[in-house]
């Protein structure tokens, strides 16, 4: 179908060629839906009965369903020669819905135009004419040869776009892909649109659209004064940049080139070479606070380096690593930078309020206020030094960056890598952030959401409180305290962090030698301890405790099914539930609380239990343990090298020792049925020792090794004055204990002062009634 619009059209591109609208008749040749134009018809001078001169008078219409090409040699033989076919100043007029070869299209003198619904195939290469691409989508490898004028208001670019020298770009809309490249010699004004710009050899000029990090490489000409860079801009040696403007994304690298700053705004990364010829020029220059004039020896580790620039943007750029951000560090090399002043801005004296738009674009300079609401949308990589920001809805794009300076935020969100340097104070009260990471200052959520991580480093104070909701605290050589809100994981690492009131943890790490404690109503689904650290429980409650650090003491609260302890843990108070095992470097001390059913103390490790109750089912395994005032349930397993040494205390009923577990009874009250296994060991210390009501004389620290086997009873007031019996059986027999034969039983005498010791005729009889009663 033709184009309604045909006289206007064929007029716009005449006038695009050069020629005036009038000059002469114009020859509109149309190819319709089905028809291709070859380069046969170009050089016969007729098409479908269309008789045509090349020239500038003359109009090739491609509409819907027409085609153009393939026209001109692209040789794939490197011993041939590219031709290009002239169109003799003629021009091209692609419609919606046409189309040209699908490859390997080559004109010269041409005036092509490409409206939106065209489609261009790939390598279309043009030479000494005029490209206009108002709509549409061309293909990969579109090249602009020497005297071409490409301008792109709108339409797709495919990639490895090309600017060869002698060529001119303009780009106002529309899109080009990866690997775009500009040679030396062409000139390229970037004012809109999305730019993959890959390597810039020319004359190229940036104040609009978005353009894709790139290489100013050697004899560039790079000029910056607006738009948006996304990441990786590199100035190689010899090349020329300067930034007036715009927003400069991640990774900017001064690599050499000669480079001049005076505007912008910058995101991480920023990397100046001390072999670079870089200068800075603004005012308020200060290194960590203190005013400079002079960068001589550059960034040392976790320096921050501020000021403003001579357009007015506040610049942050801090060497300190850490966190989620351990790669984005900024780097300043001695000598790399010079800094030129300028005249100061002028300060805004009265608080700025934003509730639609964009809000400044500068920053915010010290002793200015802004508030943002509404709708704004604050651009990314805003920066805040000696200043406050208030956030009361709105956006905060990623990148914010702020130093010295007082953020209060009650709604809105701030977008990803929000940086808080020294000296600031950040109060979240509601609103939602992406991420932070926080150094020397103070930072309290009370409301409001993190979504990924807040990072807490080198003094840093961190308070959660309210209905926070943070998604992963990092914690390095900092001090918080949570007493509300919702933490879904934690790692402490060399920091003190108290938990308490209503808290609710999902996972806490306590590793490096940090400090912790778990009190009030807290509630932790789980905690891991390593390395140096310390935790203290105090009234909390803990589903899972895997306790690998340094020590641990526990006062109230409790701990869920299932805790491991592989390092020393102290217990005064609290509950630990069923199933709890200590072993390899594990040590439990107890002087109270309980520790329910189930317990193992196992591969080496060892407890001292001075006090509190062991639940039934209590078993040893190649283990040290000291019962010392302790309560133990019933059915008490002592098996495969274990050692139990009982003074005081109560073991309730059932103990068992089993293939190589050894016992020592000094004290304490010992239940009703003892199970003395094969390869056991029972090692008595008394004061008096009887078999049957017989006594056995035993001279001082005597140690005798009992055989009988008979069924007899033995009984013994123990080294602390404490009734012991033990039937000495070898088949089971109810209610009474058993002696395997390959069992051992020795006994050896303590010695008492006089005045302590024992009648057997008075003590034995009583003793032997309370056991029965027992029994």
């Amino acid at each position: 179908m033709r184009s309604p619009n045909r006289a206007l059209a064929a007029a716009a591109i005449a006038a695009a060629a050069g020629t005036p609208a009038g000059a002469g008749t114009i020859t509109t040749v149309s190819i319709e839906s089905g028809q291709v134009l070859t380069e046969a018809d170009l050089l016969a001078g007729v098409f479908e009965g269309q008789e045509f001169v090349l020239g500038p008078d003359t109009v090739f219409e491609v509409n819907d369903g027409g085609a153009l090409g393939p026209i001109g040699l692209i040789s794939t033989n490197p011993f041939e020669s590219d031709q290009p076919f002239d169109f003799g100043g003629a021009a091209i007029l692609f419609n919606p819905g046409s189309a040209s070869a699908p490859s390997q299209t080559y004109l010269s003198r041409a005036s092509v135009r490409v409206m939106t619904g065209a489609s261009i195939g790939d390598i279309f290469w043009l030479r000494e004419g005029v490209l206009e691409v108002e709509g549409g989508d061309i293909g990969r490898f579109l090249r602009a040869e020497s005297g071409t004028d490409l301008r792109i208001s709108s339409g797709a670019i495919g990639s490895n776009a090309y600017a060869r020298e002698g060529s001119s770009v303009s780009i106002s809309g529309g899109t080009v892909g990866a690997g775009f490249d500009t040679a030396s010699g062409s000139v390229v004004d970037i004012s809109g649109g999305d730019v993959a710009l890959q390597i810039a050899r020319g004359d190229v000029r940036i104040s609009g659209g978005t353009v894709h990090g790139f290489s100013a490489d050697p004899g560039s000409d790079v000029v910056i004064t607006g738009g948006k860079i996304r990441s990786g801009l590199r100035a190689d040696f010899n090349s020329r940049l300067i930034i007036a403007g715009g927003i400069i994304g991640d990774r900017f690298n001064a690599g050499g080139g000669e480079v001049h700053i005076s505007g912008g705004a910058f995101g991480s990364r920023f990397v100046v070479h001390g072999d670079s010829s870089a200068t800075l020029e603004g005012t308020g220059f200060r290194l960590n606070g203190v005013p400079v004039t002079n960068l001589d020896e550059g960034l040392s580790e976790n320096d921050v380096f501020t000021g403003t620039l001579a357009d007015g943007s506040v610049f942050i750029f801090s060497s300190r690593a850490g966190g989620f951000q351990e790669r984005s560090i900024d780097s300043i090399g001695a000598g790399g930078l010079t800094l030129v002043p300028a005249a100061p801005p002028v300060l805004s004296p009265l608080p700025q309020t934003v509730l639609s738009g964009d809000g400044p674009a500068t920053g915010l300079r010290p002793g200015e206020t802004l508030i943002v609401g509404g709708s704004a949308e604050v651009r990314d990589f805003f920066a805040v030094v000696s200043a406050t920001l208030r956030l009361e809805g709105g956006s905060i794009g990623r990148g914010l960056e702020v130093a010295d300076a007082l953020v209060e935020v009650t709604a809105g969100s701030i977008g990803h890598r929000f940086d808080v340097h020294a000296g600031s104070e950040v109060r979240i009260e509601g609103g939602e952030l992406f991420s932070a990471r926080v150094f020397e200052s103070a930072f309290s959520m009370s409301g409001g959401v993190m979504r990924s991580t807040l990072s807490a480093m080198r003094g840093s104070q961190i308070a959660v409180t309210g209905q926070a909701d943070i998604k992963q605290l990092n914690m390095t050589s900092s001090s918080g305290e949570m007493l509300g809100g919702l933490l879904r994981s934690a790692d402490v690492d060399s920091s003190e962090f108290n938990v308490a009131g209503s808290s609710f943890v999902q996972s806490l790490d306590v590793i490096g030698d940090s400090s912790v404690l778990l009190g009030g109503k807290a509630y932790l689904r789980s905690v891991s301890t390593e390395d140096q650290a310390h935790v203290e429980i105090d009234g909390a409650r803990v589903d899972v405790w895997n306790h690998h650090g340094a020590s641990a003491s526990m006062r109230g609260g409790s701990i869920g099914e299932g805790a491991q302890i592989l390092a020393p843990m102290t217990v005064h108070g609290g509950i630990i539930g069923e199933r709890l095992s200590v072993f390899a470097d594990g040590a439990i001390e107890m002087f109270g609380g309980e520790v329910l059913d189930r317990m193992s103390i196992a591969g080496g490790a060892s407890a001292s239990l001075f006090g509190g109750r062991i639940g039934s089912l209590f078993q040893v395994f190649e283990a040290d343990v000291t019962v010392a005032g302790a309560t133990i349930g019933e059915q008490f397993t002592i098996t495969d090298g274990a050692v139990v040494d009982v003074r005081s205390g109560v073991i309730e009923d059932f103990m068992r020792v089993r293939y190589g577990g050894t016992i020592n009874i000094r004290g304490g009250v010992v239940g009703a049925q003892i199970r003395m296994f094969e390869r056991s060991e029972m090692n008595l210390f008394v004061r008096e020792l009887a078999i049957d009501g017989v006594p056995i004389d035993l001279r001082p620290n005597q140690l005798i090794e009992i055989l009988d086997r008979s069924g007899a009873r033995l009984e013994a007031i123990l080294s602390d004055g404490s009734y012991f019996d033990l039937d000495l059986n070898t088949s089971y027999v109810e209610f009474e204990d058993l002696l395997y034969p390959d069992a051992t039983l020795t006994a050896t005498l303590v010695p008492t002062p006089p005045a302590s010791a024992l009648l057997l005729t008075a003590a034995f009889p009583i003793a032997m009634r309370r056991r029965r009663v027992r029994a």
